[in-house]
């Protein structure tokens, strides 16, 4: 009942945050609209000598009108129990009962934890990957189990330390070769798009992603699913992706070229196959004169 009370105080708090940072973001794009408009009715003059400090200075917004963001009543209330919760974790031989205990860890943030913590000190002191790696062996855990390991590991991988202790154990290739075994169950592959896009932000864990798995052929799978959320995290996955596969002249490489084409054929498929068919059309009648010929 705890541990229910906190997690919903937290998305409580996570949802009116992300509210007013949208109101926030629309507002100032608003104003910027209108001070372009101003600028133009005024020839633009006096507006380019500007320096950048000068302008921010001018666009800054008064937002005390926004809601306010409450602040997180039971900050630090896990923080001694963290370690307690993990040996219990690991000592744990019941399926049911862990998918409880792997449940409660997956939710606690930061603020849950006692100042000084970290997640990577966790992992190393328990060494938590090697136990998550287990569990995700083939056969070795039931569903609802391997739903909360998928959404533990998104929890974990919040740091660059964090992320090239997931990368250096076999929990990155598990995570990909879940989408084959169970890429069909809609909750298991949005929590695993969810994760791919988490690891995608680091580098140790993005290029173990990229260069060792077949993420690539996931991503495209998961970008053309019939459940939108699922779409929708796969695009995103895709975006970081181009965006991360840039030289210095930001020309994009040979991975965000394919992902480039996937996204054409993706948004153009009926275009493309109605072409596709006349051009074969087409073929088919030349050779039919060559016959005839």
């Amino acid at each position: 009942n705890i541990s229910l009370w906190t997690f919903n105080e937290q998305r409580r708090i996570t949802r009116i945050t992300e509210q007013v940072e949208a109101m926030k973001e629309q507002r100032t794009r608003a104003r910027r609209a209108e001070k372009a408009v101003e600028r133009l009715a005024n020839g633009g003059g006096g507006e380019e000598g500007k320096d950048d400090g000068e302008e921010d200075e001018e666009d800054e917004e008064d937002f005390s009108d926004l809601p306010r963001i409450p602040s997180y009543q039971q900050r630090r209330l896990w923080g001694e129990h963290v370690n307690t919760l993990l040996l219990v974790t690991l000592e744990c031989q019941s399926q049911d009962l862990l998918v409880e205990l792997v449940g409660t860890l997956s939710n606690f943030t930061a603020q849950d934890l006692n100042k000084g913590q970290k997640w990577e000190q966790l992992m190393k002191d328990h060494s938590l990957c090697v136990f998550l790696g287990r569990l995700l062996v083939p056969g070795m855990s039931q569903d609802d189990l391997i739903l909360e390991v998928i959404i533990l590991l998104t929890t974990l991988c919040v740091s660059y330390k964090a992320a090239a202790l997931i990368a250096g154990t076999t929990l990155v290739g598990s995570l990909a070769d879940l989408w084959e075994d169970k890429g069909a169950d809609t909750e298991l592959a949005v929590q695993l798009v969810h994760a791919y896009h988490r690891m995608l932000h680091f580098e140790p864990t993005r290029n173990e992603l990229l260069y060792s798995t077949g993420f690539m052929g996931a991503a495209a799978e998961a970008a053309a699913s019939k459940h939108g959320n699922v779409r929708r995290r796969a695009d995103l996955c895709l975006g970081v992706v181009m965006e991360q596969d840039r030289g210095d002249d930001g020309r994009i490489g040979e991975l965000g070229a394919r992902v480039r084409r996937n996204r054409f054929r993706a948004h153009n498929g009926e275009w493309i196959e109605n072409v596709g068919g006349a051009s074969s059309r087409e073929s088919d009648d030349e050779d039919d004169d060559d016959g005839m010929a």
